[in-house]
């Protein structure tokens, strides 16, 4: 997938929402030690 004119190996919308639950999981628990995600939803606009 292109995102932005960068090419990367993220295949499908799958993957992608896959990395950025990771990546929101990363930070909370930088932030907030112990606690833990339960569910990430997307807005439909």
């Amino acid at each position: 997938m292109d995102f932005g004119g960068v090419k990367t190996n993220i295949e499908s919308l799958d993957q992608y929402n896959d990395l950025i639950k990771r990546i929101c999981e990363w930070f909370i628990a930088l932030k907030h030690p112990g606690y833990k995600l339960k569910n990430i939803s997307q807005k439909e606009e």
